[in-house]
Formats: C-alpha cells, sequence, structure tokens
C-alpha cells in the first residue's frame, strides 16, 4: 500500500474507498489483504485503517478485529466530522 502515500487523484480517499469494499467483498468467494509497512505509515493512519477492517492479521495470526465499524457507521462519521479516523492525508 506505499502507492498511497503518493499524490494520486483520489488518493487521499483511501480510508472511505477501502470501507466501501466492505459492502463489496463478502458477495464474492475471494480474500483480499491490504499490507501496510509501519514504518512508512504513521499510527494516526494506522489507526483509521484499523477502525475499516473486519479481520486484522497481527503476528501471522488472523483474527476478528475489535476495533472494526462496520462500512455504514464508518462513512456516516467520516461524513459527518465527528469521525476519530485519519486519511493517508494525515500522515507527513
Amino acid at each position: 500500500m506505499g502507492w498511497a502515500l503518493g499524490d494520486f487523484p483520489g488518493v487521499h480517499d483511501i480510508v472511505e474507498y477501502e470501507s466501501r469494499l466492505n459492502y463489496v467483498l463478502p458477495k464474492y468467494d475471494i480474500a483480499a489483504v491490504c499490507a501496510y509497512d509501519l514504518t512508512q505509515f504513521g499510527a494516526s493512519c494506522r489507526n483509521g485503517h484499523l477502525a475499516d477492517t473486519s479481520q486484522v492479521i497481527v503476528g501471522k495470526v488472523l483474527q476478528e478485529n475489535p476495533f472494526y465499524v462496520p462500512p455504514t457507521n464508518f462513512l456516516a462519521e467520516l461524513r459527518g466530522g465527528n469521525a476519530t479516523v485519519a486519511t493517508v492525508a494525515d500522515v507527513e
């Protein structure tokens, strides 16, 4: 996901995009993995992405994410300005 640190059209909406994937991916028999190098992405960005992901891999173990926010709620928080999640634009 290092490309998300670049200055590309739409890249600042990556958190919203990933949240919306939660509507689409369950319709298919596939697995999708977004790999973030934590040395490139700051903690605030990681926390934003953690909220929009239903499962996480921690220490090579796939597990349910206790911080997951369903996309309907997540997107409402982003639009309402009450979101406590960060976007890639917040990373310096």
